[in-house]
């Protein structure tokens, strides 16, 4: 059931990108030690691309779980973080081999669960950086437990040249991934300069598209300047911007991603709640957002598909008799246009609340359940569907007034 009232959004500022995680080893020891704990390595973000005389940067950092102790371990501390740098490696244009290189970034923070990587690499092309994690346990009677982990870095893009393609977004909010787009996305390619350079130097500068036309459409304006348009199809295109003077080339990779959850967020309770004449009735409003969170899907449209047959028992179950709709179908219910996305933490929001409650009930009836599986679907430009994943939508009465409602994560009791 949806109600359309306009949604809110909090500002929160998440960073989300793609990360290379080797999984931890677990620290097991012998039998009155502490045992289980481990460590996974993971990348929090990373600037680029650059050119050779400035900073690519990392930030990384670790999620944990504690050891196991028993009681007469007493009290453990930790852990303790050691970040270490294991190789440094430039791929070889010509073979693409990785080989080992000398130059060592500069390792921030590395006795911290976050640490940062600042590397100003000497020559351009791809680089890749490997980092070692370790974290320790101690304890008063039982030893320590030690657990490991490694992280690779890719640092694709910096450039010999004196220019780079930089990406900008139409919906460009806090958060939002520099390498993914929604789809149906907008944007814009345009070049930097290295300082001291010129359009005059490297022109004429034209954005071309080498791979990826089924997943996203280029319009090139010249001097350096594009626009795209991300289409209806999942995938990765790669857009090149090349100068005919000097020879140099740029590239942006964009992956276009379709949605793939639903999650819910209380607005509000229904004004109309409560028990009259021996009726009980209750609503809420939730908010519903798309994800993932750190793209925009402001340009197509969302709604819920049909489940056939209700899972009904007790006093739902008499309600839907009485109303002569014994199997209390779902109907196929939408489109629903969807907001531009402020922030990464929640995403694409629906224009419109969605307004969630069964049907009235009588007074201390028959406890019961009403449930619902409900797919979730976006509308293509012929507004045809396509499922993307089912939500549960459960109602419980305890048979005297009160009314629990459960979807998407939200969870309430009333009226």
């Amino acid at each position: 059931m949806h109600n359309r009232i306009p949604c809110l959004n909090l500002l929160v500022v998440t960073w989300i990108t793609l990360t290379v995680v080797a999984w931890p080893a677990t620290g097991d020891s012998a039998e009155g030690t502490l045992t289980g704990c481990r460590i996974e390595a993971y990348l929090v973000d990373q600037y680029g691309p650059t050119f050779p005389n400035e900073a690519s940067r990392a930030h990384v950092s670790a999620r944990y779980t504690n050891p196991t102790a028993s009681a007469e371990c007493g009290m453990t501390t930790g852990p303790s973080w050691a970040w270490t740098i294991r190789s440094v490696e430039r791929q070889n244009p010509m073979t693409m081999a990785w080989e080992p290189h000398t130059y060592r970034p500069n390792l921030g923070f590395p006795h911290r669960q976050r640490a940062l990587v600042s590397a100003y690499f000497p020559v351009g092309g791809v680089w890749r950086v490997t980092l070692d994690v370790k974290a320790v346990w101690t304890s008063e009677a039982c030893g320590s437990c030690e657990a490991t982990s490694s992280l690779v870095i890719d640092f694709p893009d910096v450039s010999n040249c004196s220019f780079v393609g930089e990406v900008a977004f139409t919906d460009d909010f806090d958060g939002r991934s520099r390498t993914s787009v929604g789809l149906r996305e907008e944007g814009t390619l345009s070049v930097r300069f290295a300082p001291g350079t010129v359009l005059a130097d490297v022109a004429p500068l034209k954005w071309s598209q080498r791979s990826g036309g089924d997943f996203a459409k280029l319009e090139d304006s010249g001097d350096g300047n594009a626009t795209f348009k991300a289409t209806f199809e999942t995938g990765q295109a790669v857009f090149e911007l090349k100068s005919q003077v000097t020879g140099c080339v740029s590239t942006v990779t964009l992956d276009v991603l379709a949605p793939s959850g639903t999650k819910h967020k209380f607005s509000r309770f229904h004004p109309d709640n409560g028990v009259f004449n021996g009726l009980v009735d209750f609503h809420i409003f939730n908010n519903v957002y798309i994800s993932p969170t750190n793209v925009s899907f402001r340009f197509i449209k969302f709604g819920e598909g049909e489940d056939k047959e209700a899972d009904l028992s007790g006093e739902f179950k008499r309600a839907a008799v009485a109303a002569n709709q014994p199997l209390a179908p779902h109907e196929e219910d939408g489109p629903y246009a969807v907001t531009t996305p402020v922030n990464a933490q929640e995403g694409s929001c629906w224009e419109f609340e969605d307004e969630i409650g069964p049907m009235t009930l009588n007074e201390n009836g028959e406890a019961g359940h009403f449930v619902w599986k409900i797919p979730q679907q976006w509308y293509d430009a012929a507004l045809d569907t396509h499922d993307y994943n089912v939500l549960t939508q459960r109602h419980d009465f305890d048979g005297r007034r009160t009314i629990r409602i459960q979807k998407g994560g939200v969870d309430k009791r009333g009226p």
